[in-house]
């Protein structure tokens, strides 16, 4: 029994001397054993040279364009000062169609800051405005709007601004037929 564990011991520490033969070289160079030794497993192939890395991007030669939009490329641009006090909220949505309701919500809800622009650049024009407005569109089955309009209108410009959006929304393709959505948003303005 002494001279099994012996030899198992004398066996496992050669394998080690070996193993600290093997040296690494430089990162673009491969794994090589030292002289002498035989590598453990296979044979050791050269790595593979590294990739060219990807060239940088121009320098912009000017600034971005400016729009009106506050949702693509340049600064927003209102016709006065933000108004801190103007709410927006997302009433109780109505899906007709194979869309989970949640998804199609939680896709609403994300572009509340877009209705919310639509209702500021009223609030220039109004400072009281509020009320409600009711947007009816249809999801085609490729997942795009195929048509809005509002149900309950409330001012020309507000109106045309948010179905403007609303056209743009992207939605998961419906299993089956089209699917409706009417969406209600109330706007107020805070009061302290």
């Amino acid at each position: 029994m002494k001279l099994a564990l012996l030899l198992l011991l004398v066996a496992c520490s050669s394998k080690t001397e070996n193993a600290e033969k093997i040296v690494i070289g430089p990162p673009d160079e491969a794994v090589r054993p030292a002289e002498g030794v035989t590598p453990p497993i296979g044979e050791l192939r050269p790595l593979p040279p590294r990739p060219p890395a990807p060239p940088e991007p121009p320098a912009p030669d000017a600034a971005p364009a400016q729009t009106d939009d506050p949702y693509k490329v340049g600064p927003t641009k209102l016709p006065g000062p933000p108004r801190p006090d103007a709410e927006v909220k997302l009433g109780t949505v109505n899906v007709i169609g194979a869309l989970p309701k949640e998804i199609v919500w939680r896709i609403l809800r994300r572009y509340i800051p877009q209705y919310h622009y639509c209702y500021e650049q009223w609030l220039h024009e109004d400072p009281n405005a509020k009320g409600e407005l009711v947007v009816f569109f249809v999801i085609a089955p490729t997942g795009a709007v195929s048509s809005a309009d509002a149900r309950k209108p409330l001012h020309d410009t507000f109106d045309n601004c948010v179905i403007e959006r609303v056209k743009q929304l992207e939605f998961p393709r419906p299993e089956h037929d089209p699917v409706e959505i009417t969406m209600p948003l109330e706007l107020s303005v805070k009061t302290d």
